[in-house]
């Protein structure tokens, strides 16, 4: 009787045990939650002038250490094609608020010159990655390095928050919330490669952020 309970308990014990390493295995291949924010756009440019607005806070609840750290606000904007037009970075100080127009700040600048009318845009809250000095937000990670591997050091970090407005078609405004989504490592990797090739190819297109910069945030 007390093998077969002894076999039973090591049955169940050997699945735990599986289940947690799955798990380990899971959690190793996304970043912390609550750093991948999500948002769409729509009517950019429009006729009768309606601008939209992003606006981002560093809120500086959850950070590590006191005084709480500047964050970057990674940025990456996509048509509805699902192709990346713009990318930038913002350096956004504790309780510093980021204000970006649509159509000046996040449209203005397609790589390919074709500012899109609808889409995506995604932001990864990170701690600084300067690698080139002078640019404490780079959103390629650091492009490629000089074994010819891409560098991919963006370090997803919490504490940023997100809100959009929208121009609907009967020209309102709308406003909400950016959705909190679980970043997976290959999103991530893969924002920082698209971009790094869409700012290499667009030898100064492509980069979003132009003309925000303030006491609390900087964009390049």
């Amino acid at each position: 009787m007390f093998r077969t309970g002894n076999s039973g308990w090591l049955a169940i014990a050997l699945i735990a045990a599986t289940c947690l390493l799955t798990a380990s295995v899971g959690w190793a291949q996304t970043q912390p939650y609550d750093t991948f924010q999500v948002n769409y756009f729509s009517n950019a440019n429009n006729s009768a002038g309606t601008d939209a607005w992003t606006r981002i806070i560093n809120t500086g609840a959850d950070a590590p250490s006191y005084p709480p750290s500047n964050l970057c606000a990674m940025i990456y904007v996509f048509d509805n094609k699902q192709e990346l037009k713009e990318c930038c970075g913002c350096l956004i100080s504790t309780d510093g608020l980021a204000e970006l127009s649509l159509d000046k700040n996040l449209v203005s600048n397609p790589f390919d010159g074709r500012s899109p009318t609808n889409g995506d845009i995604k932001i990864v809250s990170a701690a600084p990655n300067d690698s080139f000095g002078g640019v404490p937000c780079d959103p390629t990670g650091g492009g490629i390095g000089s074994n010819g591997k891409y560098v991919l050091n963006i370090v997803p970090t919490l504490d940023l928050r997100a809100w959009g407005t929208h121009t609907q078609n009967d020209r309102n405004l709308t406003e909400d919330e950016y959705q909190t989504e679980i970043l997976a490592t290959a999103e991530l990797d893969s924002l920082q490669e698209e971009c790094y090739g869409i700012v290499t190819v667009g030898s100064g297109s492509g980069i979003c952020g132009e003309g925000v910069g303030n006491s609390s945030t900087v964009c390049n």
